[in-house]
């Protein structure tokens, strides 16, 4: 069975059941490329570095999703964790048991091996005309996009301030300490907050998901562009949040929930 990019969007990344995807290739213009790293962020999280092996990868928006296709014609849709302007890509990954796709990624798969990309996909993708102040809500691998808005922000000294909300169960999934604190003295703007749904006793920190937090300490959310990425239990709630908290729904931006 053949599926296009709708059907995409019965993968858990997107918040409904798990779906391996075979993909229409007359609907999407594909990129080959290789894989140049592969390496353990968390437990059961990695990083996935490609390089385009001939001209240029796939142009894209600090925010968009791509879908990556493995040799046998086997995809998903996953956020793409890297700033534009570069030949490499980077994806973060978490091993899902029962999906051939991110068991593979994560123990077969090799250096050198080749993928295809088709990108840009996804609606939740930086408004680059938007004067407005940035709220990123993240949750779990969600952090992929955020962090590719943020670096790109800091890269062209965009003036606007960038606030970040990253929930995990707990702290040992925070895989990005040192890049998140190196981007705080990069930008002039940018604070970030981890909140943690399963603290243990010591912890002294934000509870919870991540939206609860922004809305416990953020004032007039109203006058945020705010982009929300996570996992499926994650998104429905915080539109509805943000919704009742009196953010307007297009200003909210995200990816099929």
């Amino acid at each position: 069975m053949t599926y296009n990019i709708d059907a995409a969007r019965s993968n858990p990344i997107f918040g409904l059941p798990a779906t391996e995807l075979l993909v229409d290739d007359t609907r999407h213009s594909w990129h080959r490329m290789e894989v140049v790293a592969i390496n353990r962020l968390a437990d059961g999280i990695y990083r996935l570095l490609i390089d385009a092996e001939e001209g240029s990868a796939p142009e894209f928006i600090s925010g968009h999703y791509a879908l990556l296709e493995l040799s046998d014609g086997l995809a998903r849709p996953l956020s793409i964790a890297s700033a534009p302007g570069s030949k490499q890509m980077e994806f973060h990954v978490k091993h899902i048991p029962g999906s051939e796709f991110t068991t593979r990624l994560s123990r077969a798969m090799l250096v050198g091996d080749t993928v295809r990309v088709a990108a840009p996909l996804g609606n939740a993708y930086l408004r680059m005309d938007s004067p407005r102040p940035i709220l990123l809500v993240a949750g779990g691998t969600g952090f992929a996009p955020a962090k590719a808005i943020i670096e790109h922000l800091s890269a062209i000294s965009d003036p606007r301030p960038v606030r970040l909300f990253w929930g995990v169960r707990r702290m040992e999934e925070i895989y990005a300490t040192d890049i998140l604190n190196t981007l705080v003295g990069q930008h002039h703007d940018f604070a970030w907050l981890p909140v943690l749904s399963e603290p243990d006793i010591n912890w002294c920190g934000a509870f919870g998901y991540p939206h609860e937090a922004a809305l416990a300490v953020t004032s007039d959310l109203a006058s945020y562009d705010i982009y929300l990425s996570g996992p499926p239990s994650m998104i429905p709630a915080a539109i509805d949040a943000m919704l009742a908290a009196g953010v307007c729904r297009d200003r909210l931006f995200y990816d099929n929930c």
